[in-house]
C-alpha cells in the first residue's frame, strides 16, 4: 500500500497531506506504512528512510523508551492514542537537517 498511496495523482495522498498536522498509518505489528508529507517535512526523513520502523530515528533518544512501551500497549489495546511523556506532552520527534 506504501507505494499506491504515495502517488500524488491519488486523492487520499493529497487529502492526507492537507491535514495541518502529522499524520501516519501502521500495520499490526506496529511499522509505519505511510507517513504524510508533514512529518517528512518536520523530521526531514524521506519517506523510504522512514517506512516500516525507520521512524525510530527521529524520536529523541531520552524518550525513545516511553515511546515505544506507549506504542506497544496501544497497540495490543487496539485503540487510537497518543504518547504523553513524564513532562507532559511534549514535541518527542527531533528534526533532521539535510545539510
Amino acid at each position: 500500500m506504501f507505494n499506491k498511496v504515495r502517488n500524488f495523482d491519488n486523492p487520499f495522498q493529497v487529502m492526507i497531506d492537507a491535514i495541518p498536522t502529522m499524520a501516519w498509518c501502521s500495520l499490526a505489528d506496529g511499522s509505519v506504512e505511510f507517513l504524510n508529507q508533514r512529518w517528512h517535512d518536520y523530521t526531514g526523513l524521506p519517506p523510504e528512510e522512514a517506512h516500516g520502523w525507520g521512524w525510530k530515528v527521529a524520536i529523541l533518544h531520552q524518550d525513545i523508551a516511553s515511546v515505544m512501551d506507549n506504542w506497544q500497549a496501544l497497540l495490543a489495546s487496539g485503540e487510537a492514542g497518543y504518547c504523553r511523556l513524564a513532562g507532559g506532552t511534549i514535541p518527542f520527534i527531533r528534526r533532521y537537517s539535510t545539510s
